[in-house]
């Protein structure tokens, strides 16, 4: 049997259809990213230290322009902190991590998706120093960008939460970068690493190998570990665990939880049983998300300073 060309055309459009959906359905993000842009301002590439020309030294903003109050403002960090990965290296496949960004400025939150210098160029202590400073850079500019400087936050995902668990319990890191740790309202470590040493017998070979040097030697390790700089004094943390992640993030989320109950109500605990490491990354914003309510609830509950 000949198919003449407007069958063909037909199969061929019904193909890219039914592709089309299945992507769609398969990671709902990109829908979030690319069909969900009305209502927010996009400025991207905006370089964050003086004088720099390193691509990974900028952050992308989104910021919501249906409200005319000074909005909160999360300074997003994404994960790979140990692989030579990038703000913006999935987003034409999956839209993160800007689908992130256009689903909070959606929500009145404006976010700037931050970029740092990683392996194997720099080790952790170069990559942490990088978004400091990009929050140092934040706080200076938030009121231009229409944002409440006094209600800033830190925000992370994996590796990403990490590093904002280290800056919100070792202040050392935002001072020496200009930025003041008083003025943000909070930190939220969203499947994030607490020990990087205990990580190692979960790595393959060269992955442990590679997080070795990150940190100068095994030594270093401990170094970069937020859960031994927990303290009763911590500022307010939001602890996201998926309860389908890898199974030793999720006993590293509860040691974290556990060392952290001294501060008590300053911390909140959100634990999601439906979800894996980057299923509550990809839904953000659609029907399933499970994540922008806790998160949410916890910006609007903590962004104003707290009276004596």
């Amino acid at each position: 049997m000949r198919i003449g060309r407007q069958q063909l055309g037909l199969i061929i459009g019904a193909v890219c259809f039914v592709s089309c959906a299945t992507v769609l359905a398969l990671v709902p993000s990109l829908k979030n990213y690319y069909g969900h842009r009305d209502g927010v301002t996009i400025r991207e590439d905006l370089t964050y230290r003086a004088g720099s020309t390193h691509a990974k030294q900028q952050l992308d903003l989104y910021l919501p322009t249906h409200t005319r109050e000074p909005f909160p403002l999360v300074v997003f960090v994404h994960g790979g902190i140990w692989k030579a990965q990038d703000r913006r290296l999935f987003q034409a496949a999956t839209g993160l991590y800007g689908a992130v960004g256009l689903s909070l400025a959606h929500q009145g939150v404006g976010t700037a998706v931050v970029g740092y210098r990683q392996y194997p160029e720099v080790g952790f202590s170069e990559g942490i120093d990088d978004v400091a400073t990009a929050v140092a850079f934040a706080q200076q500019h938030a009121a231009e960008w229409g944002a409440d400087p006094e209600a800033l936050f830190v925000a992370g995902h994996s590796s990403g939460g990490m590093l904002a668990s280290l800056l919100a319990l070792e202040p050392k890191y935002l001072r020496s970068a200009g930025a003041d740790p008083a003025r943000i309202r909070g930190f939220v470590s969203i499947a994030g690493a607490y020990e990087p040493e205990r990580l190692l017998p979960s790595l393959k070979a060269d992955e442990a190998a590679i997080l070795t040097r990150c940190a100068g030697g095994k030594e270093g390790l401990p170094t970069f570990a937020p859960l031994r700089f927990a303290r009763a004094d911590a500022p307010p943390m939001l602890l996201v665990s998926a309860l389908r992640d890898a199974p030793f993030l999720v006993a590293q989320h509860r040691d974290m939880v556990k060392a952290m109950a001294p501060a008590g109500d300053k911390i909140t605990v959100v634990e999601l049983p439906g979800d894996d490491h980057m299923s509550m990354m990809l839904q953000l914003g659609t029907k399933h998300d499970t994540l922008s309510k806790p998160l949410l609830a916890f910006i609007n509950r903590v962004k104003q300073p707290s009276t004596p």
